[in-house]
């Protein structure tokens, strides 16, 4: 009699696939590692310390380049921040019509 709580079996093939999906889902994505004295931690904690970019190829995680500093490696990431639209006329005359007239 099998047991409920035991995941189902799973042949060589199948966890190959699997394995192998997880793989190339990984691949070209990229991770950035703090170069600061200590255990790995939050990004914010060393704003100004040199970053590492990696690029995983499909099988590990191998150095890309380097960032000077946390902003460097967020542009590197997510790309340049967006550049806000142009400020448009200033409004005058109309003081809204909420308001009562003078």
């Amino acid at each position: 009699m099998s047991d409920a709580r035991e995941p189902p079996e799973e042949s060589l093939e199948q966890l190959a696939a699997r394995q192998a999906k997880a793989h190339r889902d990984l691949a070209g994505q990229l991770r950035v590692l703090v170069l600061a004295p200590g255990p790995q931690r939050a990004a914010h904690l060393h704003p100004k310390a040199p970053r590492l970019v990696l690029r995983h190829d499909g099988y590990q995680w191998t150095p890309l380049m380097t960032a000077t500093d946390y902003a460097a490696a967020q542009q590197l990431l997510h790309g340049p921040p967006p550049i806000p639209p142009p400020a448009g006329p200033a409004r005058t005359g109309s003081r809204g019509r909420h308001r009562k007239p003078d």
